[in-house]
């Protein structure tokens, strides 16, 4: 607890897992305690997945192997979007899978919405496939009591 001796105000923070009830003490520096009368409810606000959307490009494409693709992204959250990652997807000959992600928003500019935009230009990997590529966006909360929680927009093909 921080106390203000200005203002005469107390500032508090902490985590709670369930619904309650709370009420304030204080104590003075002679150590004789003081119990507030009215008690306050705590009422748990349950953490909701975040949402991501990929504005552009709004179908599957068709790229040269000299053109890029431009993507536009948004991601919210009711607390705060933590990171966002655009997901690429290439198949090799063997028919495995490969996954390389590109960090498009990292957690040091936490905020409830973000948004941005990204040039994508095939890669050697997607230039090898034969099948293209399949794109998507990944975004991650900043839950930190039951985990962060992910999501992931919609996928797109981009043929090559």
């Amino acid at each position: 607890m921080e106390a203000n001796e200005e203002k005469n105000k107390v500032k508090a923070q902490f985590s709670v897992m369930e619904n309650g009830r709370y009420y304030v003490t204080l104590q003075t520096s002679s150590g004789d305690k003081k119990r507030g009368r009215r008690e306050h409810p705590i009422v748990i606000q349950q953490d909701a997945h975040p949402t991501i959307s990929m504005d552009t490009p709004a179908t599957d494409i068709e790229l040269k192997q000299t053109q890029s693709a431009k993507i536009i992204w948004r991601a919210r959250d009711d607390f705060a979007v933590d990171e966002v990652s655009l997901v690429i997807e290439s198949s090799s000959e063997t028919g495995s899978v490969q996954t390389k992600r590109i960090a498009l928003a990292t957690s040091d500019q936490k905020a409830k919405a973000r948004e941005g935009s990204y040039s994508y230009r095939p890669t050697e990997d997607a230039l090898d496939s034969q099948d293209g590529v399949v794109i998507y966006l990944e975004a991650v909360d900043n839950d930190v009591v039951t985990g962060p929680k992910r999501t992931t927009s919609t996928r797109r093909r981009i043929n090559i």
